[in-house]
């Protein structure tokens, strides 16, 4: 068992560590922004705006207050203590949550079934999924739920086996760490360790049961305490960003709105097909998981309704399985697997079923899945590694060549510090793109100034990055675009020409 642990390990470290400077390719707003905050506690324990040891970051670069959530930014400041601030160190601090991940996620199966195959194959099933090997290498906070929900499942399934009080603690000081991880994690953390207690005590009557749930939540509760603190402190903290994101509670969407929604999340062009619509969370050419999985999911799920052994476990990760898109089915976003980034978490046990069940039955089958599955992720690794950067960078302009024209505008602003230039203040994060490239060259601009008029180029013979125009038909009069393409244009006084 051991020599395949180390194999798997081996596999997840070639997997996301080659390349991942360029893929996928810099830099993402939000990206800048988790940085930037992780940068500053590095430095002298306080934020941009001078809070020492802050809860939430808050960023105050576009009209929208965009409150970060913490585990990452101090996970990630160690990472730039200890190797400076760079690309190569931020990233690292997620590759390794991703790692923390893996090591979990086998373990978990390895208390589940005894042969040597299948925690490797669950564990590489999820290794290959688009979504974990991109979010493992971007220093955003998705990853982070995943790799403490994996830890905080670990100790419920240890429980399971123990029944040993100790193993709830640790699941219960795990999920309240992890409502700190990312948003949807406020909601899955808490449902977790309640069904993990309820469903995977034994032999207890209600009164027992009820006990015996007293002191994981109340260990919980007092993790959350803190970030009840800090809403009342600053009103909208943990609920302002996601109020407009809500479908309107009527009779329709009661009646079909929600539920469409629901099964969306279990439609299998979503899984297996396309994943995410969005190019950060997925390469637009898979699914959330190879498609060559599709049997041994299926087969997993008819194992885990039909076996007989453990059936507290069973009913636990069959009801995961069902509440999985909780967090977002009623949203009016679809096809979101960054927001149910927790079947990174459930899936790859129900394929450890799957898995289990074709060794054990059909070698013709296990090996022909095995085959296809190397296959397949030969393609899929490719096309991630080389063209999804391309693919990104062409579709979604908006996210990555706000970083292209921040950059360049910063190294001219240097070299020409007798020149103004400006940023519309409407850009999202625009000063967090800016703080980043400054903390990169560790050199400041003194002639780079944010404003929100459009004619402040024309104004001052300066130059304007904007978001605000859509070519040459809305450029302000007097002005004249140097550079851009839809979404940014840098523009100027047509005498500076």
């Amino acid at each position: 068992m051991k020599k395949e642990f180390f194999i798997t390990l081996i596999i997840a470290f070639l997997v996301l560590l080659y390349r991942f400077n360029v893929s996928p390719p810099l830099l993402n707003q939000d990206e800048s922004s988790f940085a930037n905050a992780a940068y500053n506690i590095s430095q002298n324990l306080h934020d941009k705006h001078d809070r020492f040891l802050p809860l939430y970051f808050e960023t105050l670069g576009s009209p929208i207050i965009d409150w970060k959530n913490p585990f990452l930014v101090y996970w990630t400041a160690i990472f730039i203590k200890v190797l400076g601030f760079s690309v190569f160190s931020t990233r690292l601090a997620s590759i390794v949550l991703g790692l923390i991940s893996v090591v979990y996620v086998y373990k978990t199966v390895s208390l589940l079934f005894t042969s040597k195959y299948v925690p490797m194959l669950s564990t590489i099933s999820l290794l290959l999924s688009p979504l974990f090997i991109i979010q493992s290498r971007i220093n955003i906070d998705p990853i982070a739920m995943v790799a403490v929900t994996s830890i905080e499942i670990y100790f419920l399934l240890k429980y399971y086996f123990s029944q040993n009080k100790k193993d709830l603690i640790y699941a219960a000081i795990t999920s309240g760490v992890n409502f700190y991880t990312y948003s949807p994690a406020r909601l899955y953390s808490g449902l977790i360790l309640i069904l993990g207690i309820i469903l995977l005590s034994k032999k207890l009557n209600i009164k027992e049961l009820f006990i015996r749930l007293i002191i994981p939540l109340s260990i919980n509760f007092l993790f959350i305490i803190p970030a009840i603190y800090w809403q009342l402190l600053y009103p909208g903290l943990i609920t302002s960003r996601y109020q407009s994101m809500f479908l309107p509670l009527n009779f329709k969407n009661l009646l079909s709105g929600y539920w469409t929604n629901y099964f969306r999340y279990f439609d299998f062009s979503f899984i297996f097909g396309h994943g995410d619509f969005d190019l950060l969370h997925s390469t637009g050419r898979s699914g959330v998981f190879l498609f060559v999985l599709i049997p041994v999911y299926l087969i997993g799920l008819l194992s885990l309704y039909l076996d007989k052994k453990m059936k507290g476990f069973r009913l636990f990760l069959l009801l995961m399985f069902i509440l999985y898109p909780i967090g977002i089915f009623i949203t009016t976003e679809t096809y979101r697997a960054c927001r149910t980034i927790v079947m990174l978490n459930i899936f790859p046990l129900i394929l450890a079923y799957g898995w289990d069940k074709i060794s054990k039955k059909s070698r013709v089958l296990f090996f022909c899945l095995v085959v296809g599955m190397i296959m397949q992720s030969s393609y899929v690794l490719h096309d991630l590694y080389y063209r999804y950067p391309i693919r990104t960078r062409l579709s979604w302009q908006y996210r990555y060549q706000l970083a292209v024209q921040v950059e360049d505008m910063l190294n001219t602003s240097l070299q020409n510090p007798n020149k103004q230039y400006y940023i519309d203040s409407n850009i999202y994060f625009g000063d967090d793109v800016l703080d980043y490239y400054q903390n990169i060259l560790g050199e400041k601009s003194t002639n780079i100034i944010f404003s929100d008029d459009l004619g402040v180029a024309s104004k001052s013979g300066g130059v304007l990055l904007t978001n605000r125009i859509n070519g040459e038909a809305e450029v302000p009069a007097g002005n004249e675009i140097i550079s851009g393409w839809e979404g940014y244009y840098l523009i100027t006084n047509k005498h500076e020409l």
